[in-house]
């Protein structure tokens, strides 16, 4: 019962049935609703469930027998707000595997008057509650263990049965309801005969409601990952016979997959390096075997790791064993994929390009006289470029030079005058045109032309050949042996 007349606070309830051949201890269940496995805790008639009898699940168990002070049967307290507009609730087993799933919606009726809504097989009716009698449209089960003049009829029947009903096969899905997008799902087909007997081979066909499909001839275990959030319906064909045209058995299942709305929000530093995770969304997430990495550390969270909607966790050192880092943090799905990250240095690589021009000084060797520290020439190489083309004999002083000293200055002064223009070249290269790279290719190989004859020309002096000036005087001649 889920939209009460009046207030709903502590009064909504749901009521089951066990259709099976066993007792069944539903204190190691769950109720499953809003995205939460809400427990199950024995208030009235002990934790059994026998064969055909009904159990009552409510929200709080005082106030239920408030509203029906005549009702004896069985009474699991729990808690839990059933949605007025509706929702997916399940059943499920002390492994957490759904064993029945009901989906209602306010449009099934029972909206404030009185009425709960009845389930009967897949049909859901609005009609008078008769809790521990099952539904008031004559729903299966057994005698109720108690009497009162209300009820809902929420059951748990075997899986459904489609096909050859002389075979009587059963199909039913293994799979969690709910789901994270962009992790990896785990799904399992359950076969059975009319005797209980689970059948391993034949022709599975699933389809997972996003357009992607699977067939297989044999039971197994697969997974499949749901790359965005919605509402999926997963069906489950099964075929006794390979090449049979129609099923033999048929399951269906309503998977809800949730965003992960998870992201690191802050870190330690290296007295206390804690990582702080936020759940940003509507709905818990389940963090088992999700991993945590901070460059080459990793700490897998271990399994039924819980995070509430809109809380944070702390991870602290001493679980994680990270020791500080300035690299990035991550949170990674199962399947590897990053679900967020949180800080990291970042490096650029910058490369320094080096405009520097080195030219060799030529090395001048004489057999007729001692090296001399060759005079200073002053060269302004970011001076207008006019300004390299004048006489530069104004800035040696060539008074007490050699011949051969001279020629040397002047021809590095022609090669430091054309690097400088080669550097501006160089830094304007974007501005010059073509004509001017080919005057400046010119005037390099014009220097180099002088050099090569300078060496040529200190050589021959070398080898005794005479070199004469009109600028020389007695007095620069020294008698030497």
């Amino acid at each position: 019962m889920y939209d009460l007349e009046g207030s709903d606070s502590d009064r909504e309830w749901i009521e089951i049935t066990n259709t099976g051949s066993n007792d069944i201890d539903l204190s190691t269940w769950k109720f499953y609703e809003n995205t939460t496995n809400h427990a199950l805790t024995p208030f009235q008639g002990g934790n059994l469930i026998s064969p055909g009898d009904f159990a009552v699940i409510v929200d709080k168990a005082e106030t239920f027998l408030i509203d029906w002070p005549n009702f004896l049967g069985l009474i699991f307290d729990s808690s839990f707000s059933l949605s007025n507009s509706g929702e997916v609730l399940e059943i499920r087993d002390s492994d957490l595997l759904t064993i029945h799933q009901v989906t209602y919606s306010s449009a099934d009726g029972a909206q404030g008057d009185g009425n709960s809504l009845q389930i009967s097989g897949n049909d859901i009716s609005s009609g008078v509650a008769t809790p521990g009698a099952g539904s008031s449209g004559g729903g299966s089960g057994g005698s109720g263990s108690g009497s009162g003049s209300s009820g809902s009829g929420s059951s748990i029947p075997p899986p459904v049965i489609y096909g050859d009903s002389s075979s009587s096969l059963s199909a039913q899905i293994i799979a969690s309801t709910t789901v994270v997008a962009g992790v990896i799902t785990n799904f399992e087909s359950n076969i059975k005969d009319v005797n209980g007997a689970t059948l391993t081979q034949g022709k599975y066909y699933w389809n997972f409601g996003d357009f992607i499909t699977r067939e297989g001839d044999r039971s197994q275990k697969f997974t499949h990952t749901y790359e965005y959030p919605g509402d999926y319906v997963v069906v489950l064909e099964y075929y006794k016979k390979v090449n049979a045209k129609e099923p033999d058995a048929i399951d269906r299942r309503l998977i809800k997959v949730i965003p992960a709305n998870i992201e690191i929000s802050s870190v330690g530093d290296e007295d206390n390096f804690f990582i702080e995770l936020s759940n940003t969304g509507s709905y818990e997430l389940d963090l088992s075997k999700w991993v945590v990495r901070v460059g080459s550390q990793s700490f897998s969270i271990p399994r039924n790791t819980i995070m509430l909607p809109k809380k944070k966790v702390f991870f602290s050192p001493k679980a994680t064993g990270f020791t500080y880092s300035d690299e990035k943090v991550e949170i990674v799905f199962p399947g590897g994929e990053v679900a967020s990250s949180f800080g990291g240095t970042v490096v650029e690589d910058t490369e320094k390009v080096s405009e520097e021009v080195v030219v060799p000084a030529p090395t001048v060797m004489s057999s007729t006289q001692p090296y001399k520290e060759p005079s200073v020439v002053e060269i302004d190489v970011e001076s207008d470029s006019s300004k390299t083309n004048e006489d530069t004999s104004e800035q040696v002083e060539e008074g007490e030079l050699s011949p051969s000293e001279v020629l040397f200055n002047r021809a590095a002064q022609a090669q430091t005058a054309a690097v400088g223009n080669l550097r501006r070249n160089s830094s304007s290269n974007k501005e010059k045109d073509s004509s001017n790279l080919f005057m400046w290719i010119s005037a390099l190989i014009g220097v180099i032309i002088i050099s090569s004859s300078s060496v040529l020309f200190l050589r021959k002096g070398s080898t005794g050949e005479h070199v004469r000036s009109h600028s020389l005087e007695s007095d620069d001649i020294e008698l030497i042996d």
